[in-house]
Protein backbone atom coordinates (compact mmCIF):
# COMPACT_ATOMS: atom_id res chain seq x y z
CA UNK A 1 0.00 0.00 0.00
CA UNK A 2 1.21 3.12 -0.98
CA UNK A 3 1.31 6.11 1.55
CA UNK A 4 -1.04 8.16 -0.84
CA UNK A 5 -3.85 5.63 0.25
CA UNK A 6 -3.62 6.62 3.73
CA UNK A 7 -1.49 9.27 4.93
CA UNK A 8 -3.10 12.25 3.48
CA UNK A 9 -1.17 15.01 4.95
CA UNK A 10 2.34 13.10 3.89
CA UNK A 11 4.35 16.14 2.92
CA UNK A 12 6.31 16.71 0.78
CA UNK A 13 3.35 15.83 -1.79
CA UNK A 14 0.15 15.29 0.57
CA UNK A 15 -2.31 17.85 1.40
CA UNK A 16 -2.06 21.44 3.65
CA UNK A 17 -4.39 21.42 6.10
CA UNK A 18 -5.18 25.05 5.48
CA UNK A 19 -6.81 24.56 2.17
CA UNK A 20 -10.08 23.38 3.10
CA UNK A 21 -11.46 23.25 -0.13
CA UNK A 22 -8.79 20.43 -1.70
CA UNK A 23 -9.70 18.67 1.79
CA UNK A 24 -13.09 18.28 0.82
CA UNK A 25 -12.29 17.59 -2.57
CA UNK A 26 -10.28 14.62 -1.78
CA UNK A 27 -12.88 13.19 0.47
CA UNK A 28 -15.45 12.80 -1.84
CA UNK A 29 -12.96 11.20 -3.97
CA UNK A 30 -11.57 8.77 -1.85
CA UNK A 31 -14.78 7.47 -0.13
CA UNK A 32 -15.80 6.95 -3.82
CA UNK A 33 -12.75 4.53 -4.58
CA UNK A 34 -14.60 1.98 -1.42
CA UNK A 35 -17.61 2.13 -3.45
CA UNK A 36 -16.94 -0.32 -6.50
CA UNK A 37 -20.38 0.20 -7.40
CA UNK A 38 -19.19 3.62 -8.32
CA UNK A 39 -15.78 2.90 -10.00
CA UNK A 40 -17.07 0.72 -12.03
CA UNK A 41 -19.74 2.85 -13.02
CA UNK A 42 -17.16 6.13 -13.76
CA UNK A 43 -14.81 3.90 -15.79
CA UNK A 44 -17.57 2.86 -18.05
CA UNK A 45 -17.99 6.66 -18.96
CA UNK A 46 -16.56 7.77 -22.00
CA UNK A 47 -14.86 11.34 -22.65
CA UNK A 48 -17.89 12.90 -24.05
CA UNK A 49 -20.24 11.14 -21.47
CA UNK A 50 -18.39 12.34 -18.40
CA UNK A 51 -18.03 16.26 -20.16
CA UNK A 52 -21.91 15.93 -20.77
CA UNK A 53 -22.49 14.92 -16.90
CA UNK A 54 -20.04 17.37 -15.47
CA UNK A 55 -21.46 20.84 -17.75
CA UNK A 56 -25.28 19.04 -16.29
CA UNK A 57 -24.26 19.62 -12.83
CA UNK A 58 -22.48 22.85 -12.97
CA UNK A 59 -25.26 24.47 -15.33
CA UNK A 60 -28.62 22.71 -15.40
CA UNK A 61 -29.04 21.42 -11.84
CA UNK A 62 -28.47 23.30 -8.31
CA UNK A 63 -25.29 23.44 -7.12
CA UNK A 64 -24.09 20.38 -6.11
CA UNK A 65 -20.76 18.32 -5.38
CA UNK A 66 -22.83 14.57 -6.57
CA UNK A 67 -23.51 14.32 -10.77
CA UNK A 68 -27.17 13.22 -11.46
CA UNK A 69 -28.25 9.96 -11.85
CA UNK A 70 -31.61 9.55 -13.86
CA UNK A 71 -34.07 6.64 -14.85
CA UNK A 72 -36.14 5.80 -17.97
CA UNK A 73 -36.49 3.79 -20.45
CA UNK A 74 -36.35 6.08 -23.42
CA UNK A 75 -33.10 6.85 -25.59
CA UNK A 76 -31.83 10.21 -24.48
CA UNK A 77 -32.06 13.17 -27.08
CA UNK A 78 -31.48 16.72 -27.16
CA UNK A 79 -30.57 18.23 -23.72
CA UNK A 80 -31.51 15.04 -22.19
CA UNK A 81 -28.32 13.45 -24.01
CA UNK A 82 -26.71 14.98 -20.80
CA UNK A 83 -28.03 12.58 -18.55
CA UNK A 84 -26.68 9.97 -20.21
CA UNK A 85 -26.09 6.58 -19.54
CA UNK A 86 -29.52 6.32 -17.82
CA UNK A 87 -30.83 3.69 -15.37
CA UNK A 88 -33.80 1.63 -16.63
CA UNK A 89 -35.74 2.15 -13.65
CA UNK A 90 -36.25 4.58 -10.75
CA UNK A 91 -35.60 2.84 -8.01
CA UNK A 92 -32.30 1.69 -9.01
CA UNK A 93 -31.43 5.29 -9.84
CA UNK A 94 -32.42 6.36 -6.90
CA UNK A 95 -30.45 3.84 -5.11
CA UNK A 96 -27.31 4.18 -6.15
CA UNK A 97 -24.46 5.60 -4.58
CA UNK A 98 -23.86 9.75 -5.26
CA UNK A 99 -21.18 9.80 -8.00
CA UNK A 100 -19.00 12.86 -6.85
CA UNK A 101 -18.29 15.77 -9.65
CA UNK A 102 -14.72 15.22 -8.82
CA UNK A 103 -14.39 11.64 -9.81
CA UNK A 104 -16.10 12.62 -13.28
CA UNK A 105 -13.35 15.43 -13.50
CA UNK A 106 -10.44 13.50 -12.97
CA UNK A 107 -9.24 11.77 -15.82
CA UNK A 108 -7.12 9.73 -13.50
CA UNK A 109 -9.60 8.45 -11.51
CA UNK A 110 -9.85 5.61 -9.86
CA UNK A 111 -6.11 6.39 -9.07
CA UNK A 112 -5.93 7.66 -5.60
CA UNK A 113 -6.05 11.75 -5.08
CA UNK A 114 -2.29 12.51 -4.27
CA UNK A 115 -1.27 9.69 -6.99
CA UNK A 116 -0.80 12.62 -9.64
CA UNK A 117 0.63 15.89 -9.35
CA UNK A 118 -0.23 18.87 -7.93
CA UNK A 119 -0.79 20.88 -11.11
CA UNK A 120 -3.28 18.28 -11.77
CA UNK A 121 -5.01 18.20 -9.02
CA UNK A 122 -5.07 22.08 -9.50
CA UNK A 123 -6.97 21.45 -13.11
CA UNK A 124 -9.61 19.13 -11.68
CA UNK A 125 -9.88 21.34 -8.25
CA UNK A 126 -10.54 24.40 -10.67
CA UNK A 127 -13.38 22.61 -12.26
CA UNK A 128 -15.29 21.51 -9.52
CA UNK A 129 -14.53 24.42 -6.93
CA UNK A 130 -17.92 26.59 -7.77
CA UNK A 131 -19.64 23.04 -6.62
CA UNK A 132 -18.16 23.49 -3.29
CA UNK A 133 -18.98 27.34 -2.62
CA UNK A 134 -21.37 28.20 0.20
CA UNK A 135 -20.76 31.94 -0.88
CA UNK A 136 -23.41 32.20 -4.01
CA UNK A 137 -26.83 31.14 -4.94
CA UNK A 138 -27.87 29.56 -7.86
CA UNK A 139 -28.76 31.85 -10.10
CA UNK A 140 -29.98 30.93 -13.90
CA UNK A 141 -30.51 33.24 -16.80
CA UNK A 142 -34.71 34.08 -17.57
CA UNK A 143 -36.58 32.97 -19.12
CA UNK A 144 -35.41 28.96 -19.75
CA UNK A 145 -36.23 26.44 -21.54
CA UNK A 146 -39.17 24.28 -20.47
CA UNK A 147 -36.67 21.02 -20.19
CA UNK A 148 -33.98 23.20 -18.47
CA UNK A 149 -37.00 24.15 -15.68
CA UNK A 150 -38.07 20.60 -15.45
CA UNK A 151 -34.08 19.66 -14.78
CA UNK A 152 -33.68 22.17 -12.01
CA UNK A 153 -36.69 21.16 -10.28
CA UNK A 154 -36.21 17.81 -10.45
CA UNK A 155 -32.89 18.85 -8.58
CA UNK A 156 -34.48 20.46 -5.67
CA UNK A 157 -34.00 18.80 -2.04
CA UNK A 158 -37.35 18.99 -0.07
CA UNK A 159 -36.36 22.09 1.77
CA UNK A 160 -35.24 24.22 -1.50
CA UNK A 161 -37.52 26.54 -3.69
CA UNK A 162 -37.67 28.38 -6.45
CA UNK A 163 -38.46 32.46 -7.06
CA UNK A 164 -38.24 34.84 -10.01
CA UNK A 165 -36.52 38.15 -8.88
CA UNK A 166 -35.98 41.37 -11.37
CA UNK A 167 -33.10 43.40 -10.58
CA UNK A 168 -33.48 47.11 -11.41
CA UNK A 169 -29.86 47.74 -11.88
CA UNK A 170 -30.24 51.28 -12.03
CA UNK A 171 -30.15 51.04 -8.12
CA UNK A 172 -26.93 51.10 -5.97
CA UNK A 173 -26.10 47.39 -4.58
CA UNK A 174 -26.78 48.67 -1.16
CA UNK A 175 -30.88 49.50 -1.90
CA UNK A 176 -30.91 46.11 -3.65
CA UNK A 177 -29.30 44.43 -1.09
CA UNK A 178 -31.85 46.21 1.78
CA UNK A 179 -34.96 44.58 -0.21
CA UNK A 180 -33.37 41.60 -0.28
CA UNK A 181 -32.73 41.34 3.59
CA UNK A 182 -36.26 42.46 3.72
CA UNK A 183 -37.93 39.76 1.71
CA UNK A 184 -35.31 37.86 3.94
CA UNK A 185 -36.95 38.51 7.76
CA UNK A 186 -40.36 38.11 5.94
CA UNK A 187 -39.89 34.54 5.32
CA UNK A 188 -40.93 32.81 8.58
CA UNK A 189 -40.26 29.43 7.57
CA UNK A 190 -36.67 29.59 7.22
CA UNK A 191 -34.83 27.54 9.69
CA UNK A 192 -31.10 27.05 10.14
CA UNK A 193 -31.28 24.57 12.85
CA UNK A 194 -29.85 21.77 10.36
CA UNK A 195 -27.18 23.57 9.49
CA UNK A 196 -23.85 21.34 9.66
CA UNK A 197 -21.45 24.82 9.41
CA UNK A 198 -18.25 24.60 11.57
CA UNK A 199 -19.25 20.53 12.50
CA UNK A 200 -17.59 18.42 10.17
CA UNK A 201 -13.94 17.86 10.66
CA UNK A 202 -12.73 17.13 7.02
CA UNK A 203 -9.14 16.18 8.32
CA UNK A 204 -10.22 13.77 11.02
CA UNK A 205 -12.91 11.98 8.73
CA UNK A 206 -9.59 11.87 6.01
CA UNK A 207 -7.60 10.18 8.89
CA UNK A 208 -10.37 7.60 9.79
CA UNK A 209 -10.67 6.68 6.14
CA UNK A 210 -6.95 5.97 6.34
CA UNK A 211 -7.16 4.24 9.62
CA UNK A 212 -9.99 2.24 7.46
CA UNK A 213 -7.89 1.02 5.27
CA UNK A 214 -4.76 0.07 7.28
CA UNK A 215 -7.01 -1.77 9.17
CA UNK A 216 -7.75 -4.32 6.35
CA UNK A 217 -3.95 -5.50 5.73
CA UNK A 218 -2.33 -8.19 8.11
CA UNK A 219 -0.43 -6.82 11.44
CA UNK A 220 2.91 -7.80 10.21
CA UNK A 221 2.18 -5.59 6.90
CA UNK A 222 0.11 -3.08 8.32
CA UNK A 223 3.07 -2.10 10.94
CA UNK A 224 5.53 -2.01 7.85
CA UNK A 225 3.35 0.45 6.17
CA UNK A 226 3.17 2.69 8.98
CA UNK A 227 6.66 2.53 9.70
CA UNK A 228 7.19 3.42 6.23
CA UNK A 229 5.54 6.24 5.95
CA UNK A 230 5.94 7.67 9.15
CA UNK A 231 1.85 6.93 10.11
CA UNK A 232 1.68 5.38 13.84
CA UNK A 233 -1.57 5.14 14.99
CA UNK A 234 -2.29 2.20 18.24
CA UNK A 235 -4.78 -0.96 17.82
CA UNK A 236 -7.01 0.95 19.82
CA UNK A 237 -6.99 3.98 17.47
CA UNK A 238 -6.78 1.88 14.35
CA UNK A 239 -9.91 -0.02 15.13
CA UNK A 240 -12.25 3.27 16.97
CA UNK A 241 -11.05 5.23 13.42
CA UNK A 242 -12.55 2.45 11.44
CA UNK A 243 -15.75 1.97 12.95
CA UNK A 244 -16.33 5.93 12.10
CA UNK A 245 -15.17 5.59 9.00
CA UNK A 246 -17.26 2.19 8.11
CA UNK A 247 -20.29 4.50 9.67
CA UNK A 248 -19.35 7.60 7.15
CA UNK A 249 -19.32 5.04 4.46
CA UNK A 250 -22.45 3.31 5.03
CA UNK A 251 -24.34 6.87 5.22
CA UNK A 252 -23.68 6.96 1.72
CA UNK A 253 -24.28 3.26 0.74
CA UNK A 254 -20.71 2.83 -0.23
CA UNK A 255 -19.83 -0.21 1.89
Amino acid sequence: MNWTEFHFFKQPGGLSKNDALEMLICLDYERALECRKVVEFVEALSKGQRERMLEHVQRYRRLSRFVPIEAGAEPPVGLAAILSPRFQDFETAVSFPPVPAVCIAAHWFPKHWLAVSSSQRREVRNQVSRLYSIRRFSIFPFPMEPDETKLLINGLSERETLHVIAIDRTQPKSALLAKFNAWLNEQSDMDASGSRKGKINVPALLNDLGCYRLSKLDPVCRETVMADADFHRSVGKLSAAKNRAIRSLRGLRYV
